[in-house]
This record gives structure tokens, C-alpha cells and sequence, in this order.
């Protein structure tokens, strides 16, 4: 069984818990939180939070969701996860790193180091990439990654959660000696995947950036 908790030099990472459902909704309903997590994230409300609180809590596998609890506030500030990509094209997926802060928790490196724990959590499992995948304009998230030691990709069609209309995501990883490329895996995907005929629109960036960013 994998460990419930995980711990750093200045967090603690544990599973969410019902009575944590007040500040995780405060979080998730805020739009510059969950603009950036994608369509599905943005109708949130408190019995969702509990739901997911609840399945999380039945989750005992390398995919999960943390809880951020840095020392110094004791607290929950946010959360950091790994999930596994859909399967596609009858392949199992590999797994991705997420993350997220409260606005007000931004700045301290508490991301970045949930962030690197969580991928030598994954190594450590025997996974043969980790991944990080962004909108192509998160700037933020792409400076977590590029600070943990993931390789920056670039931009790419996006077979996983890529739209017809939006097709771009920032792609990192990191993948073991041995291992299949991930830009040979990308490619794979890409040729044989159907984009999702939605047009959700991206969200703009505390900056003004837009989609699709930086090249």
C-alpha cells in the first residue's frame, strides 16, 4: 500500500478530509484557481468538494490528491496530485503530475517542493514517465515544472485533454533511461486520437496572457 502521507522539509502531504471541505472550496470556486484546471473543474460546489473528498479517501494507489500543509500555517493551502492520463488507442496511461495554491499562498516555493516529492514519489514507484501538462500560457505551472527537473517539450497537440478548437498544451516530462520517449509516445497518440469537439475557452492569465503563449 502506498503511503497516506508524504513529508518534506517544510510540508506535510496527506489526503483531504471532510472537515478540510470549507478551505478546498474556498480554493477550487475561485476562477483564477480552476480557469486553469480545465471545462470539468469549473462547476464546483461544496457537495462536489465532499465527493471527491470521499473518493480520494477510498483511493489507496499511486494516484491521488494531497492535501499542501505547510508547517508554518497548518493548514491545507492547496493540493498537489498524481492521476494517470486516460487510456488511449487501448494503451494504459502514464501518470501526470497537478497542483494548485490559494492565491494568498502563492510565492513561498510550497508548489515546487510538493511538486518534486510527488515526482520521486512516482520514480519511486517504477513509473516509466511523469509528466506535467499545461495550458500553453500557464507560465506559472511551467516555471514548477521546469524548476523540479522535468524536461520542457514544448507545445504540442495535446491528444489527452486537447480540443479541436484549443488544441495546444506545454508538455514536460521526465522518463527513465531505457524508456520510450515520450515524444515517441505523443506521436502515437496524436495519429490516432480524435480531438473532443468542444470549445471551451482558456482562461487568461494573471498577466493578460492568452492562448496559446509562448512558443
Amino acid at each position: 500500500m502506498k503511503p497516506a502521507e508524504l513529508r518534506t522539509a517544510r510540508l506535510l502531504l496527506r489526503p483531504w478530509r471532510p472537515d478540510d471541505a470549507d478551505l478546498l472550496f474556498d480554493i477550487v470556486r475561485r476562477p483564477e484557481v480552476n480557469g486553469w484546471l480545465g471545462s470539468s473543474q469549473r462547476s464546483w460546489t461544496r457537495e462536489r468538494v465532499l465527493e471527491g473528498i470521499a473518493a480520494d479517501a477510498r483511493d489507496t494507489g499511486l494516484e491521488r490528491r494531497w492535501a499542501i500543509v505547510p508547517d508554518e500555517v497548518g493548514q491545507p493551502v492547496g493540493s498537489a496530485m498524481i492521476e494517470r492520463f486516460p487510456p488511449l488507442l487501448d494503451e494504459t496511461g502514464d501518470v501526470h503530475l497537478g497542483w494548485y495554491l490559494h492565491p494568498d499562498a502563492q510565492g513561498h516555493g510550497w508548489v515546487s517542493e510538493a511538486a518534486a516529492a510527488l515526482l520521486a514519489h512516482a520514480l519511486a514507484a517504477g513509473e516509466p514517465r511523469v509528466w506535467a501538462v499545461m495550458w500553453p500560457h500557464n507560465t506559472a505551472s511551467a516555471a514548477v515544472a521546469r524548476r523540479i527537473g522535468l524536461t520542457d517539450l514544448g507545445r504540442h497537440v495535446e491528444p489527452w485533454f486537447g480540443t479541436v478548437r484549443y488544441p495546444l498544451g506545454r508538455l514536460f516530462c521526465h522518463w527513465r533511461p531505457g524508456a520510450e520517449h515520450p515524444m515517441a509516445v505523443h506521436a502515437r497518440l496524436v495519429a490516432g486520437v480524435e480531438l473532443a469537439d468542444r470549445d471551451d475557452e482558456p482562461p487568461v492569465g494573471p498577466d493578460g496572457a492568452r492562448y496559446p503563449g509562448p512558443p
